[in-house]
């Protein structure tokens, strides 16, 4: 591609590749594990498959993270596995079926992170979710550039007076990642270690997904219905 041809992209493609690759030529050795594993109980439906955009909520967050240089991507399945194969937009994606998915988050994070590590190569990884219909690419880039400035081992999203997802956990974490059980997701983890976590702004990461009135507030852009939200 000439220089030309760069005034036919948008402003936010200009930024994307410009920062992949920057990124890119630093050998970036991060894995991204996006987890799909819920059965969506509180909507009754998988909500990985909302439509959001041109695609789902969770082709959406495939679409984006494939805008950055990972070195490895993951899509973590359990509940809804063989329904979520047939609607794959990528196959960029490694996937992985956690058959333990009833036991909680923590059983998707231990199988995606398992799996990322048979490459040794890795030294940080990423965590995902579908329900966050905001996240994209500008946000990913902005947690890996914080992830390569900072000396914190965990580099997290800050929203609603919260810390949480998307987040990068360095390796000094992947033990305790591989240790985690139950339904304790990434922020438990976050919180455990706040000394050591430094946060990048993600203004509506408190926008997730959870029912059918959180969906209908969202395709109607009630953004206030999510600041009265209670996570449960």
């Amino acid at each position: 591609m000439n220089n030309e041809m760069i005034i036919f992209v948008n402003k936010k493609t200009i930024q994307y590749a410009s920062f992949t690759l920057y990124l890119g030529m630093q050998a970036i050795h991060t894995a991204l594990i996006l987890l799909a594993a819920g059965n969506s109980s509180r909507l009754g439906r998988p909500k990985q498959l909302l439509p959001a955009g041109h695609s789902h909520l969770m082709g959406r967050m495939m679409e984006e993270s494939g805008k950055v240089p990972f070195r490895q991507k993951v899509l973590v399945l359990g509940a809804y596995s063989s329904q979520l194969i047939t609607n794959l937009y990528s196959n960029d994606f490694q996937l992985v079926i956690n058959n333990q998915w009833h036991q909680g988050m923590a059983t998707s994070i231990r199988a995606g992170l398992e799996h990322v590590l048979k490459d040794p190569s890795i030294d940080q990884v990423m965590i995902l979710l579908c329900d966050q219909p905001f996240v994209d690419a500008s946000l990913l880039l902005r947690l890996l550039a914080c992830s390569r400035k900072s000396t914190k081992g965990i580099i997290a999203s800050t929203y609603a007076d919260t810390l949480g997802v998307p987040v990068v956990f360095k390796k000094p974490y992947f033990s305790y990642m591989l240790k985690m059980q139950g339904q304790g997701g990434a922020k438990q983890l976050i919180g455990r270690h706040r000394d050591d976590v430094d946060t990048v702004a993600f203004p509506n990461g408190h926008i997730d997904i959870d029912t059918e009135e959180d969906y209908d507030a969202y395709t109607k852009n009630d953004l206030g219905h999510f600041l009265n939200k209670k996570e449960l």
